[in-house]
């Protein structure tokens, strides 16, 4: 079997695959579940020209690479398939036929690459960064700077309560406290005895009238 040329660092291949095979990374444009994702570890591109001519994707496994292309026999334009809608649903049904009775494997990291845990900032994460993920990094070239903690936010300061107003403006209604004097008895405004109540003065005004 004739041996191949090197023509790339293995380090920087694998690191192009890492990017390719990471469906999280391209979820937020094709969803978590596009014809990208099969039951295994899988790098794969999709191509589409500007004139929808043309749309291709390639993909491959440790073991095995693909290409699907899509297009008219006339070249002329389709109506609007891409890479994704077109050549990636017959690519992942070729792909997952094929593979189907040989092992599951990952793409194995070479010497000189390290997996790092980045803080979305680009630093390297805090203990206990919950945003954090998994990067490859050439063993020359990784972070060394690490992210500050948070700052924790600021307690919001309690509002005052607002200050009872006494004072008396227009229209407002005012509670009339009866006046008692000393001696009274509570039972009128000035707590004075009514004449015409009381039994004693009423007697005395009936032996002055006799």
């Amino acid at each position: 079997m004739p041996i191949g040329k090197k023509v790339l660092d293995p380090r920087v291949t694998y690191m192009l695959s890492n990017i390719l095979s990471d469906n999280k990374a391209r979820s937020e444009l094709f969803g978590s579940n596009s014809p990208l994702k099969l039951s295994r570890p899988v790098a794969v591109k999709t191509g589409t020209t500007n004139d929808f001519r043309d749309n291709w994707t390639i993909g491959y496994t440790p073991n095995l690479a693909t290409a699907v292309w899509v297009g008219n026999n006339d070249h002329s334009p389709m109506a609007g398939v891409t890479g994704i809608t077109g050549a990636a649903p017959i690519w992942r049904d070729y792909m997952e036929g094929a593979l189907a009775n040989m092992p599951v494997e990952d793409f194995k990291a070479p010497d000189g690459v390290i997996s790092l845990k980045i803080n979305p900032r680009g630093c390297l994460a805090y203990p206990g960064d919950r945003s954090a993920y998994d990067e490859v990094f050439l063993t020359e070239s990784q972070p060394s700077q690490r992210c500050a903690l948070p700052k924790p936010e600021p307690k919001p300061e309690p509002k005052p309560e607002p200050e009872e107003d006494t004072s008396i403006g227009d229209g407002e209604i005012v509670e009339e406290v009866p006046e008692v004097t000393d001696g009274g008895t509570g039972g009128g405004e000035t707590g004075n005895i009514d004449p015409d109540s009381d039994p004693n003065e009423q007697n005395r005004r009936r032996q002055r009238e006799n």
